[in-house]
Formats: structure tokens, C-alpha cells, sequence
């Protein structure tokens, strides 16, 4: 086992027990020899024995079993003592129940084992780490825990921190460090975090030029130490002081781009948690090398970082959007102000660049389907959290479809359990989910009745041989059973009055009765009929109908919905009635007034006992009336052709032989002319400025990150 120092150990146990209260304890020193305290006990009548009211403090703990008294803490349920593990072989009643009394408490907690670190070897984005140099020791900070093409845990950070340095990181104590006010520089343990693998900085080759599309800034850290467990998350700092830092964490859920005015979040060593504005977005910028400049693809936000922050993680909500490469500072040349900023590679530039590494991302943990008891051999179904795109019941592949996954229970009767694990189509893992369930005899399956007919048959199925008992809900009760054929199916009949029923079913086999299955039986009146109006009818314009009539049950509810195919005009008034059928089975409605011409569709049912018929359907057409050109002065040679007599031809009227010309009248054409085109323009004023931003680093003296 990996050692591990006082101060991670000690700052675990804060953490573990910071949520407590702790008064000064009692009993905290023992007495002094030949000191008889047995006054200070006085005269209680609530303790155990008249033996442990004499004992001294020290050994009525030893009497008890506990090394020695935590601490207490009062509330409105009572006041609360905290030992040491009370030894099952040496521990008294009576001695813990004078303890109790002499401490005026009413509970007695005991601490189950030792304190275990918290989290001590959890990995998350933005924590530091250090490295040797050819001249002196350095720091960096870890971007985002990753995979290996060949799925083997990684870490991302910068491709500089890499460049002429040792192969062996380790990690750096997050108390100690500077973004928790300290001098940095001290390992959190003696083991290695892993080692430097590929690294690009700039172009592939080094120096690059602007515009560089492979220009990056990226290393990975592999032969991770199995030690640890690296978890997709990017700390805020928030815990450092505990060594912890995966305590307050965000959790990575994706990979995504920036643009001018996101907020990001950056991590790292050196400043901690901070946020910012993006000023700028997919472009390049200079980083100043020994080697030359080293053009890296990515974006400048509004953060100022320092020396050790290379590497770091940089977030948008819950996406992983950059690495931090280099710091800057843009100044106004106009009042001379000044922005200090963070410029980081782009992340998915950069894993474009490592040959097939990918961020490591956070999956929920699927939640348990709703089913407590399930049939055997049914299918069960649970819902995907989100990003995951496959299931694992206990360790076999489930795919997601529609959100969803399922799988088939167990064939033995009983109490089972199976666990749950989401996926996405990488390497990502969510913790996993014990899903619990009964396995009984499966619910027949009922299939829902819609009929018009009182000779109902519900039909379904079950298990081969099983008897299936189905009640429907009738004023009676009535209730049918039946076998399971060989094939699975099943049916019952009733003769039932028009209405709507429940038809609840179980079935028994080996001895096992299963839960109710239900389906909806409805039994509907026969569809009313249309007398007056054929299907596909043609009514001439004066023999329009102002009326429907037809038959149906007698005392039933007819409706009618009179729709017109083509939106020409209104409907008619009174067209969209509800009528009785008539002792004698006739029915009628009368429109105020005709239809008018066009194309209508008309549907009608009737209710019975509350349930509506199937609907009854015609269509017709009512023609449009015939023109009386003669009427109307059109006509001969120079009238308007075909258009209904609208047009007064006369002497001078348009149309006949000269289409749209005049006849050779005394009076003017005062017909428009045709309008001249006119052509529209548009001007766009574009307005371009430029200025080269020229941020300098050096690792060395600490003017790199």
C-alpha cells in the first residue's frame, strides 16, 4: 500500500468528522494516581451497578470497551455521545449505561474502524503536478482525465509541460499549493502519477506559422498508476485545503466549442477556480518559444492565469472546451487599460492531434425500471440517463432505443436482482444501480375490444395450461374463465348492452395466481344512417339541400358535422346540430337555408348509453349556378369570353377575336398599362480593423504557465 502523508490522513479525518459538533469531552485526561473520585460520581439511581458508580473515569472506559470519548453533541432528539469502537468481548452494559448517565447523554455512537482518506486517490481535472526539467523541478496542471485509443486511462494537459522534461509526473499537494495561499512544490505522496506520452506543440514539427490548422498545445500523461482512480470531473478548488479535490468538483458531460461572449471556467494549480468572458474565438495566436514562435488554434477569455496553470482544464457548463496554453494581456491604446487573459487550445484540436485519446465523460447511473414484482420470462423496461447509449445487465449489453433499454426476467419464481451500468459508444462507465425485483407468475396479456356488435369475445394470452379467470365489470359481474392453449391464446365471451367495461384478468399455474391485468371493452350502437343525400351526390345549384334527414335507434342522440372541402364561403347556420331519433327510427335536421355551391362532407353518429357510433360519412356537391349571358350584355364577338356573362361586351367590350384589344368603338380604351419594373439595391457597408496581439511567455522565471 501506498504511504501516505500525516497531513492528507489528518485533513481526511477533518472532513470525515467536520459535519459534528464536538464538545469538550469529560473524560478526556485520566485522573491522577491515588486520586479517589468516586464523590464526583454522587448518588445517581439510573446507573448500572453499585461497582461501576465507583470506578473511576478511566475505568469505567475500560470497562466499556472504549478507548476513549470523541466528543457530544445536544439537539432536540437528545444529546449524542461519540467513542471509540466499543471490543464486543469486553464491553459491559452496565458500564456503558453509567458512562451514558455520567455524561448526561442519551445515545452512545460508536466509531465503526479507522478513518479511511477521502477520495485520496481519486484524479480530477485542473489538480497540479510536478516534473524535473533538465534544470530545475516544474509544475503543470492536469486538463482532463482521458482514454487511451486502446480504452487505458490518460490525462490531458499541455503539449509544452512535456517538451525536454522527464518522462515521471507525480502529484503536487493541493493544500500546499498556490491557488490554496501556498508555496507549492510539495508531492501529495511518494507515488508516480505516470508518464509523459505523444506531446504537439505548435505544428507537428514544432515551429509553425499563422493560421496553422494542426496548431495545438497537448500532451497525454499514460501508464497511469493503477493506484489511482481517475474520475471525469474538473475541481474548483474549493476542497483543497482537505487534499481532496474531487469533493468539489463538475462533473465533465461533454466535448464543445466557445464563441465570443461564452462564459468559460478555468482550473488550475496556480489561481484556483476562476471565470471569464471569451473575446476571442477559433484563431491563433503566437506563443513565444526558445524555438520560435509556436502558433496555437483556440480562444482568449478574460482570466488571468500565472505560471503553473498550463495544462489546466477549461470548462463551459458541463463541456470540456480547452486547454490552457499560454497567458496575456491586451491593453486599449486608447486609455492604455489593460485585460489580462487566458489563451487556451482548442480541445477538440487538440485530440484531433493525439491519434485517437478522448475525454473522459460522466454518465448518471441508470435509475431502477418502476417494476417491484415482474412476471418470469417478462420484459423489462428502465430509462437511459442521458449520453448513454448501451446498458449493462449484469455485465451483458443492453442497446438504448428511444431513450429506453430493456431486458427478460429471470424464468424461476422469487426475489432477484440484476445490476445496472450506462455506457456511452466510447470507454465511459456510470457507477452502477442494483436493481431489485419479485419474479413471479406473469399477467396474461388482454387485448382491448372496439365493436358495435352486444357478442363481445376478448381474447389474449399467457402461459400454456394456465387458467385464466376474466371479470368484466358489467352490472352483473359477469365472470368467464378459460385455458391457455398450446399456442399461448386465450378467450372468453359475453353478450353485453352497449357501453363502455373493464375486463380485469389473472392467471394460475404451479400453484402461483398472477396480478390483474386490465383492458378496455367498448360495445358501440350501430352507425346511423343518411337517407336524403347519396353517397357522391351532384345537386343542381336550385336543388341545393337545406336539410338532412335519415334513420337510427329510436331515443338515441344524433350529431351531425358539416364541413366544406373547399374554404369558399361560411357555413350554413344550423348545419352542426345534435338531434333525437324518433320513436319511429327517423331523424332530421333543417339548415337555415341552403348550401351554397361547393364540395361538403358530411358525418354522422349517434349516442347511446353515453357512447358514440362509428361515424357515418357521404360526400356530395352542390353545382355553382349557370351565367345568363344575355342577360348581362355580354355576348357576340367582343363580349368576355367564358367568364360568366360578368362583363358588359357591347360595342367596345374585351375579349372576341382581338383577346385583349378594343374594337374600333368612339370611346377611349381606358384599360391600365402594364407597370414598369422597378430595380432595388442594397449597399453593405463593411468595416474591417485589424491589430496583432503579441503575448510573450517563457517557462523559465515563470513567464510561461
Amino acid at each position: 500500500m501506498t504511504k501516505r502523508r500525516p497531513l492528507a490522513l489528518g485533513a481526511a479525518a477533518t472532513i470525515g468528522l467536520g459535519s459534528l459538533f464536538f464538545a469538550a469531552p469529560a473524560l478526556a485526561e485520566d485522573a491522577a494516581p491515588g486520586t479517589d473520585q468516586s464523590e464526583e460520581v454522587g448518588s445517581s439511581q439510573e446507573s448500572g451497578s453499585a461497582v461501576a458508580q465507583k470506578m473511576s473515569d478511566a475505568e469505567l472506559l475500560d470497562a466499556a470497551g472504549i478507548d476513549r470519548i470523541l466528543g457530544s453533541s445536544a439537539s432536540a432528539e437528545g444529546v449524542k455521545l461519540f467513542t471509540t469502537e466499543a471490543a464486543e468481548d469486553a464491553g459491559s452494559d452496565e458500564a456503558i449505561e453509567e458512562l451514558l448517565n455520567r455524561e448526561g447523554a442519551d445515545e452512545l455512537f460508536e466509531l465503526t474502524g479507522p478513518l479511511e482518506p477521502i477520495a485520496q486517490n481519486d484524479v480530477v481535472g485542473g489538480a497540479g503536478y510536478l516534473f524535473q526539467t533538465p534544470t530545475s523541478a516544474a509544475a503543470c496542471s492536469i486538463g482532463f482525465t482521458a482514454w487511451s485509443p486502446e480504452g487505458d486511462p490518460a490525462l490531458l494537459t499541455a503539449g509544452h509541460c512535456a517538451e525536454g522534461s522527464s518522462p515521471a509526473t507525480s502529484r503536487s499537494t493541493p493544500s500546499s499549493d498556490p491557488a490554496n495561499g501556498g508555496d507549492g512544490g510539495e508531492l501529495l505522496d511518494g507515488a508516480p502519477l505516470g508518464n509523459f506520452g505523444a506531446y504537439q506543440f505548435g505544428g507537428v514539427n514544432g515551429a509553425n506559422e499563422d493560421g496553422d490548422p494542426l496548431g495545438t498545445d497537448v500532451a497525454v500523461i499514460d501508464d497511469i498508476n493503477e493506484s489511482f482512480d481517475l474520475k471525469p470531473a474538473v475541481t474548483d478548488w474549493s476542497t483543497a485545503s482537505s487534499d481532496d479535490l474531487s469533493a468539489g468538483a463538475i462533473e465533465v458531460t461533454g466535448v464543445g466549442t466557445v464563441a465570443v461572449g461564452d462564459t468559460v471556467q478555468q482550473s488550475g494549480r496556480t489561481t484556483g477556480g476562476n471565470s471569464g468572458k471569451v473575446l476571442i474565438a477559433n484563431d491563433w495566436l503566437p506563443v513565444e518559444d526558445d524555438a520560435g514562435n509556436r502558433y496555437v488554434r483556440g480562444f482568449a477569455a478574460e482570466i488571468p492565469v500565472d505560471g503553473g496553470d498550463s495544462g489546466g482544464a477549461v470548462m463551459s457548463g458541463g463541456n470540456a472546451v480547452g486547454i490552457a496554453s499560454a497567458k496575456g494581456t491586451l491593453r486599449n491604446n486608447g486609455t492604455g487599460e489593460e485585460i489580462k487573459i487566458l489563451w487556451a487550445a482548442d480541445i477538440q484540436n487538440a485530440l484531433g492531434q493525439t491519434d485517437g485519446y478522448a475525454v473522459q465523460l460522466h454518465i448518471d447511473a441508470p435509475s431502477a425500471p418502476s417494476a417491484t414484482k415482474v412476471g418470469a420470462g417478462a420484459t423489462i423496461t428502465g430509462e437511459a440517463p442521458a449520453g448513454a447509449t448501451r446498458v449493462f445487465v449484469d455485465g451483458e449489453e443492453r442497446p438504448v432505443e428511444n431513450g429506453q433499454y430493456s431486458f427478460v426476467a429471470p424464468e424461476e419464481y422469487g426475489d432477484a436482482s440484476v445490476e445496472l451500468v450506462a455506457a456511452n459508444s466510447g470507454f465511459d462507465r456510470s457507477e452502477s444501480t442494483v436493481y431489485e425485483f419479485e419474479v413471479g407468475l406473469a399477467k396474461p396479456m388482454v387485448n382491448a375490444v372496439d365493436q358495435d356488435s352486444s357478442d363481445v369475445t376478448v381474447t389474449g394470452t399467457g402461459v400454456p395450461g394456465a387458467q385464466v379467470t376474466a371479470t368484466i365489470d358489467d352490472p352483473e359481474g359477469t365472470i368467464e374463465t378459460a385455458t391457455v392453449g398450446e399456442n399461448g391464446d386465450w378467450s372468453v365471451n359475453y353478450d353485453l348492452e352497449v357501453g363502455e367495461y373493464t375486463v380485469t384478468a389473472t392467471q394460475e399455474a404451479d400453484g402461483e395466481t398472477s396480478d390483474e391485468q386490465t383492458a378496455s371493452v367498448i360495445v358501440r350502437p350501430i352507425e346511423p344512417k343518411i337517407t336524403s343525400i347519396a353517397p357522391g351526390q351532384e345537386f343542381e345549384n336550385a336543388q341545393a339541400p337545406a336539410g338532412v334527414s335519415g334513420t337510427g335507434i329510436p331515443g338515441a342522440k344524433v350529431t351531425l358535422d358539416l364541413t366544406q372541402s373547399e374554404t369558399a364561403s361560411a357555413m350554413v347556420d344550423g348545419a352542426n346540430e345534435t338531434v333525437d331519433v324518433q320513436p319511429d327510427g327517423t331523424w332530421s335536421v333543417n339548415f337555415e337555408g341552403a348550401v351554397g355551391a361547393g364540395s361538403y362532407n358530411l358525418s354522422v353518429t349517434q349516442t347511446e348509453n353515453e357512447v358514440a357510433s362509428y361515424e357515418t360519412t357521404v360526400s356530395f356537391v352542390v353545382l355553382a349556378a349557370p351565367n345568363d349571358t344575355d342577360a348581362n350584355g355580354g355576348g357576340g364577338d367582343n363580349g368576355a369570353a367564358d367568364a360568366g356573362g360578368a362583363a358588359d361586351g357591347g360595342d367596345n367590350g374585351t375579349g372576341g377575336d382581338d383577346e385583349a384589344g378594343t374594337d374600333d368603338g368612339d370611346l377611349a380604351n381606358t384599360g391600365a398599362g402594364s407597370m414598369l419594373p422597378f430595380a432595388l439595391g442594397a449597399v453593405l457597408l463593411l468595416a474591417a480593423g485589424g491589430g496583432a496581439i503579441l503575448i510573450a511567455q517563457r517557462r523559465q522565471a515563470g513567464a510561461e504557465l
